[in-house]
């Protein structure tokens, strides 16, 4: 009675059933695995590092904003006087430039890890490479050719959400990271 029940066809269709259960399976399995480690690559390669240069970054300007007139939020240029200019100008070329420009370097080196939104890169971060790669220039031209042009070219201010948008995202993908380690 019971080797009627498993004929060779009925044996075949569970087969081929269990087959294809099993290869979803694996298939689902291949494709968290993969978003589990772009999300690894994420954190490691991109957001931590920047997040940690992002800290560098204001720490000094906070200990420039101590020594420079400021208004708590920021400095304040209009109210330089005597060797301010000298001071600000130490604190940008020997250690907020080079900072800026290695952020700028790893955001443009790992563009292919930034997370869309949308299907756009974050706004923040194009702002804050334009600001860059314009502060950097203007201040050279300045420095090395004795020529300002600040009076004829606006440069793009320091994006204010910048450090708030690096630390959400990076707060995002070690949650979601967290969450498909847990899956």
């Amino acid at each position: 009675m019971l080797s009627s029940l498993w004929s060779p066809q009925s044996t075949a269709i569970l087969t081929v059933q269990g087959w294809r259960v099993e290869q979803r399976r694996l298939r689902e399995q291949q494709k968290l695995e993969a978003k589990l480690e772009y999300r690894r690559q994420q954190i490691e390669e991109l957001y931590g590092p920047l997040w940690g240069m992002i800290q560098q970054n204001q720490a000094i300007y906070g200990v420039a904003k101590k020594i420079l007139p400021n208004d708590a939020r920021k400095v304040k240029w209009d109210e330089f006087k005597d060797d301010d200019s000298k001071v600000w100008n130490f604190f940008f070329e020997f250690y907020l430039l080079p900072i800026q420009s290695k952020m700028a370097e790893l955001i443009n080196a790992k563009s292919y890890l930034l997370e869309l939104e949308n299907g756009e890169t974050q706004k923040s971060l194009d702002n804050f490479i334009n600001h860059q790669s314009i502060s950097n220039c203007l201040y050279f031209l300045w420095k090395e050719q004795g020529k300002s042009s600040l009076e004829k070219i606006e440069p793009h201010p320091y994006p204010e959400d910048f450090h708030k948008q690096v630390k959400l995202t990076l707060d995002y993908l070690k949650n979601d990271y967290n969450k498909l380690r847990l899956k």
